[in-house]
């Protein structure tokens, strides 16, 4: 009996060993992270204060920081765990606070022990010291506008030049590509102006070291006077400074360091339009334009309508042009009625086209002067106006009618009128012959009666067969396409094989959607980028499967941008083998 003895006691220690670390480990404790390996000037990185294992938290403040922003990330993030002990439940909170912070400077940064009061205990976090170091994100990522001129005007169109320069990170097997780089650019984090997303790279050297340079370019119109900047353009990056390898075996970041560039513009001085030497009837035209000008009719009469038609070409924003100001033209308006309303004008074949419509006043009018179109050459620095040929018409006297003859007509137009049909008051008489109104009524008929009862309930049967025919066909066609979804995707995927890398990877895209196209019955295109990973995560897949296609189609998609292309014949083998592992799955 002792053995026994000596066994039970020993299990009753460890019992409440046990008992005594879980007490112990439902402590609350707070505690500082600090998830940066490098700190480094003008570099934003995250701090989080956890606190754990506790039922009442008071809310606390993250001390101010000398020569650091300190910005809150959101609410915290809050989790929640329940224990049954011995029949006694224990209920712990976790919470946990981010925060960003910037330095300003290089030197120590020093972040106190932080107070905070915990199921009626006040805790302390550890200190952090950490040293922060000059950037050199400026030879990382770099942003230029360059606009090719020095000198502008308000309202002229400049060609401006988007640069981002990005110096390429080391992986094990040597630099990282220009795509790898791309997809660390953060587009949400990123402010664009008025700039597109770039769509082509170039590699280049600066200061003896290789970069891509990144380009996008956009027509801008000055729109204020000073000097150009664009302020609204920052570039967010999160650049990796250390790889890994992902399913694929290929290099993926696992450390990376968050980069924020500004644009730097080349100084342009924008200049106001000088008011010295401005014609009447300047609008506010910028560029270069020549002006052409048409007629129809050019046989009138006076007071007839002729429809005017302006065409306004050259070199200028022309969607933003403004409308020549006929009304402020004499040599226009002492011999036509010109309406006085802003004319809205329509862009065509490179020109901006205004209509209009004139009347002649007089019978002498030979012809429309020429057309008057004021603007501001930027490359003169002075006011131009660029006229249209003259347009040559014939106009008529407008025929007019005495009081006699209006009362002559008079007289034989009543005569016209058949007996009994004269109009009183502008109405005619009411007929009231018997044998015509009951010769114009309607019989209605038994075959009537029996056509209104029966048509009706037959149409409808015939509806209601007719759409049960259809979904019966429909439903047959979903059944072969999901039968030979696979077939045809690894056909399409043999056929991509064969072409060339960027047409290949765009084929193993659409082999991809074909497939989930063909499976589910719906549209192809509902099957690209994340929304296709997503459509199967919905639909129960195994969720290592949906990642993996997920992964496969951003592969695809990378490989349509500027020009960028991988292993194409590696990608339709991954293709195929995802193929084969959704052919098992029931969704």
């Amino acid at each position: 009996m002792r053995p026994l003895v000596g066994i039970s006691l020993v299990q009753t220690a460890l019992l409440a060993g046990v008992a005594v670390g879980a007490a112990r480990a439902a402590d609350p404790a707070v505690e500082l992270l600090v998830e940066a390996s490098q700190v480094f000037v003008r570099e934003p990185f995250s701090v989080r204060v956890v606190i754990s294992n506790f039922r009442e938290c008071e809310p606390f403040t993250f001390p101010a920081l000398p020569d650091c922003d300190v910005e809150a990330l959101g609410p915290p993030s809050e989790s929640r765990q329940i224990s049954i002990i011995g029949g006694v439940r224990q209920d712990w909170r976790s919470r946990v606070h981010t925060y960003e912070l910037t330095p300003r400077r290089a030197g120590t940064l020093e972040i106190p022990p932080i107070e905070i009061l915990v199921d009626g205990v006040t805790l302390r976090t550890r200190a952090a010291l950490l040293t922060v170091r000059e950037s050199d994100a400026q030879s990382l990522l770099s942003v230029r506008v360059t606009c090719g001129t020095r000198r502008a005007y308000v309202g002229q169109q400049l060609d401006l030049q988007l640069e981002i320069w990005v110096k390429p990170a080391r992986t094990a097997s040597g630099p990282a590509s220009a795509l790898q780089m791309w997809r660390q650019v953060l587009g949400r984090r990123s402010t664009w102006g008025p700039f597109p997303i770039p769509d082509k790279f170039s590699n280049r050297q600066r200061d003896g070291e290789a970069c891509y340079v990144y380009h996008s370019q956009v027509r801008y119109i000055a729109d204020r006077p000073g000097p150009l900047n664009f302020d609204d353009v920052a570039i967010a990056m999160e650049y990796p400074v250390r790889f890994g390898r992902d399913i694929f075996n290929d290099d993926t970041p696992t450390a990376t360091r968050r980069l924020r560039a500004r644009a730097e513009v080349d100084p342009v001085e924008v200049l106001p339009l000088p008011q010295e030497g401005r014609p009447p009837g300047f609008s506010g035209a910028v560029g270069r334009y020549t002006v052409h000008a048409s007629a129809s009719p050019t046989s009138v009469r006076v007071g007839d309508p002729i429809e005017l038609t302006i065409d306004v070409g050259g070199e200028g924003p022309l969607e933003a042009l403004p409308p020549p100001a006929l009304t402020q033209q004499p040599a226009l308006t002492q011999a036509f009625r010109v309406p006085t309303e802003t004319l809205a004008g329509s862009t065509q074949r490179g020109q901006r086209r205004f209509t209009q419509v004139i009347r002649a006043k007089r019978p002498d009018v030979t012809d429309i002067p020429p057309i008057e179109y004021p603007y501001f050459d930027p490359h003169l620095g002075q006011y131009v106006v660029a006229r249209s040929e003259a347009i040559p018409i014939n106009v008529t006297a407008a025929e007019t009618l005495s009081s006699a003859d209006l009362t002559d007509s008079a007289p034989t137009a009543r005569s016209a009128l058949r007996p009994g049909s004269e109009p009183v008051d502008g109405l005619r008489g009411i007929e009231v012959n018997a044998p015509r109104l009951l010769a114009s009524a309607p019989l209605v008929r038994p075959a009537h009666v029996v056509a209104a009862t029966v048509a009706p309930p037959a149409v409808f049967l015939g509806a209601w067969v007719g759409a049960g025919l259809i979904r019966r066909r429909s439903s047959d066609s979903a059944q072969r396409r999901r039968r030979g979804a696979l077939r045809r995707a690894l056909a399409r995927l043999n056929g991509a094989v064969a072409l060339p890398p960027q047409q290949a990877i765009a084929a193993v895209a659409a082999a991809l959607a074909g497939y989930l196209s063909d499976r589910l019955n719906e549209p192809e295109t509902r099957f690209s980028g994340p929304a296709a990973a997503e459509t199967l995560r919905a639909r129960g897949v195994n969720q290592q499967i949906a990642t993996e296609l997920r992964t496969l189609l951003e592969h695809c998609d990378a490989g349509a941008y500027g020009g960028l292309t991988g292993d194409a014949h590696a990608l339709a083998q991954d293709a195929e083998r995802c193929l084969r592992r959704l052919e098992g799955e029931d969704f």
